[in-house]
């Protein structure tokens, strides 16, 4: 999902020295603590949940001690967690007006899940839910989240729920476990630059300048016909500059798991495979065009054979069939060796396997 984050600037303003542009340079978002926002009511619930404890405990001899103590942790998060705020929209116009500097700034895209690329286990990435009153968390909110840690609901109640009045700006919010403050994320996330109505044409040109050598998309913005409503229009590409570019018609990331130290590939290369060292070189020049972490690498030349290799319980047939098309594997801890059908082993022969490439 592409996401926007709108920026406002100063008039002769010097933008290498700007804070929100220093950060974009670094692959960094800053993400405040609640006390920062500009909403007064950010993170005020209610809770329906202290004042029958003293009923659950009396006829149910229920740990009122661990509910109180959950409750707690629950409630001092909000002064730990960090938050990072965008929108699904890039042509509001009164988030222009009052986030962009009533249109001189300009508004960032980026890809949310390669924004939280690097923070996978303490990042939750939740719509906000517009609300006419403030949430009431309730006991099996707590409960829940204790059973399933994808349930985001009391996540929602806490640090997603906004008043009704905010609702045009149909926010999305990246919630950050740990703390506030600097959070890097992969080079990739930014997307495209949409400049605003009103903002300096030198701005724009150094904008394009201090982002080149990267794969971004800049947008003007734009007034359509007689109306008050503006959309953007494509007015410049910047391409990162790569030597040896692979052509990309020859191979497809069918899979791409990221983690926080590293992060695995599953590709299908489509051309004809005359060697061990043409796959080397493909598999090292694919790590140095497309992985910024450290990297394991699964090649593949059939795609009918994807699902078997994420599977363990494998057939005769399977295996014989996983290993005469699983081509090469090359593991983050040692990038320099590739292991070359790796499957066709001794399993392999005796399970009936008969086209030895190795």
């Amino acid at each position: 999902m592409i996401a926007y984050k709108y920026r406002g600037l100063n008039d002769g303003e010097i933008l290498c020295e700007n804070r929100d542009i220093k950060t974009m340079l670094n692959n960094e978002i800053f993400a405040p603590t609640f006390d920062k926002l500009n909403d007064p009511f950010e993170t005020e619930s209610d809770e329906s949940i202290s004042h029958v404890i003293p009923f659950l405990k009396r006829i149910f001899q229920v740990n009122s001690d661990d509910i109180i103590t959950k409750l707690n942790n629950i409630k001092d998060l909000k002064h730990k967690v960090g938050l990072y705020s965008l929108s699904k929209n890039v042509n509001d116009v009164a988030m222009w007006a009052y986030y962009a500097s009533s249109q001189k700034g300009y508004c960032i895209g980026y890809e949310t899940d390669l924004l939280i690329d690097n923070h996978i286990s303490q990042a939750h990435l939740v719509d906000i839910k517009y609300l006419s009153n403030i949430p009431l968390v309730e006991i099996n909110d707590i409960s829940n989240s204790q059973k399933n840690y994808n349930d985001k609901t009391i996540i929602t109640k806490l640090f997603a729920s906004k008043s009704t009045k905010w609702e045009h700006e149909k926010e999305i919010r990246i919630i950050f476990e740990s703390c506030g403050g600097l959070k890097n994320h992969h080079p990739n996330a930014l997307k495209s630059i949409h400049f605003g109505l009103r903002m300096e044409d030198s701005f724009k040109a150094e904008m394009i300048e201090l982002l080149s050598n990267r794969d971004i998309d800049f947008y003007q913005m734009v007034r359509i016909g007689n109306t008050y409503e503006i959309e953007s229009k494509l007015v410049h590409k910047n391409n990162k500059l790569i030597e040896n570019k692979l052509d990309e018609s020859l191979f497809e990331i069918v899979n791409r798991k990221s983690m926080p130290t590293c992060e695995d590939f599953l590709i299908y290369y489509k051309g004809k495979i005359e060697g061990r060292n043409e796959i080397e070189i493909f598999i090292k020049r694919f790590r140095e065009q497309n992985s910024i972490k450290q990297s394991n690498i699964t090649v593949v030349d059939n795609k009918t054979v994807i699902s078997l290799a994420e599977r363990y319980d494998l057939s005769d047939i399977e295996y014989v069939t996983l290993a005469e098309h699983l081509v090469a594997i090359s593991s983050f801890d040692c990038p320099e060796y590739v292991s070359w059908y790796p499957y066709q082993d001794i399993n392999y022969i005796n399970k009936g396997g008969m086209n030895l490439k190795k």
